[in-house]
């Protein structure tokens, strides 16, 4: 029998939550570990770990000829404590198995249009939603590394970390904001500050000026919190980091910056590892971590192999 794994970055913002919804530009961290979805061919039509009504349980619905006899597992590697894109990963896994099935296996490629991709994940989560996600993380997810993603206009591309001196940590919270729940309660908000932090960020990963970065982020931040958009249990966490030597700037990442703080260090003072000591938050991921995005890979078991040639 074959078993086929997809497997996805986690993601972390580190520019652009709120800015995404409107198509504005994000700047998205893929880090380890990785979400997986493994697909067993011959298989009896059962789906664990993915709801039916998430963005994937519906995806798999519209597209049932695809995933017709075909087991499908997916592992979540944060054990359902949110906040680095478990849903979105399930819905990237889900519509690259689609792309990928009924192909040869010696032509499979994950060739995949991240325009139609977002096409289609929008046309499932806008449905009766004010705000409905961005889906600048399926992208995001699919793309690795440092992704810088804006719906409108339609445009991606990676970066990597250039900066020797300044390294980064991220931190689970042990807080939970329901994401979609939360979007619906947000109002109209003035952009063009937070778009311009982001484009700042940019430019400094483009130049490789640390301090810059460390500018976009802090007035990110600052923006943010002027907007109220971060939760009181994360407000204290803030100031315990910026008390910290070697921290740099640190920012609530995601719905009411709750489930998770990235934190900006000088790479000769401190590092990812005592920053968690000092914090009492568990470290999921610093800046080695960063990982490749959308990866597939095969394996047989010995009896059947070159029985099945098409996924």
């Amino acid at each position: 029998m074959m078993k086929m794994t997809l497997s996805a970055p986690s993601k972390t913002f580190l520019l652009g939550e709120y800015l995404a919804l409107s198509g504005g530009p994000s700047l998205i961290l893929n880090t380890t570990p990785r979400f997986e979805l493994k697909v067993r061919l011959r298989g009896e039509g059962r789906c664990e770990g993915i709801h039916p009504n998430s963005p994937a349980g519906q995806w798999i619905r519209q597209n049932n000829e695809a995933f017709f006899k075909r087991d499908l597992e997916f592992v979540d590697p944060h054990a359902g404590l949110g906040g680095f894109g478990a849903s979105s990963s399930q819905f990237l896994l889900t519509y690259a198995w689609e792309e990928l099935s009924g192909r040869r296996i010696d032509e499979s490629e994950l060739k995949i249009n991240p325009q139609e991709m977002w096409n289609s994940y929008q046309a499932i989560v806008s449905a009766g939603l004010k705000n409905p996600p961005s889906g600048a993380d399926v992208v995001a997810q699919w793309i690795g590394g440092v992704s810088y993603f804006s719906s409108s206009p339609f445009k991606t591309f990676q970066k990597q970390w250039p900066f020797s001196s300044l390294g980064f940590g991220i931190y689970r919270t042990g807080h939970k904001i329901v994401t979609h729940k939360h979007l619906e309660s947000v109002s109209t908000l003035p952009l063009l500050r937070l778009k311009e932090l982001v484009l700042q960020g940019v430019s400094a990963f483009d130049q490789g000026q640390a301090e810059r970065l460390v500018d976009a982020v802090q007035g990110y931040a600052d923006e943010l919190s002027r907007l109220n958009l971060v939760a009181d249990s994360t407000v204290s966490i803030l100031k315990r980091a910026g008390g910290i030597a070697g921290v740099k700037v640190v920012k609530g990442c995601g719905a009411l910056g709750a489930d998770t703080v990235l934190v900006l260090f000088d790479i000769n003072v401190t590092d990812a590892t005592a920053i968690s000591h000092a914090l009492g938050l568990e470290l999921v991921a610093d800046h080695r971590g960063l990982a490749s995005g959308l990866q597939m890979s095969m394996e047989w078991t010995s009896q059947n192999m070159g029985k099945e040639n098409e996924l």
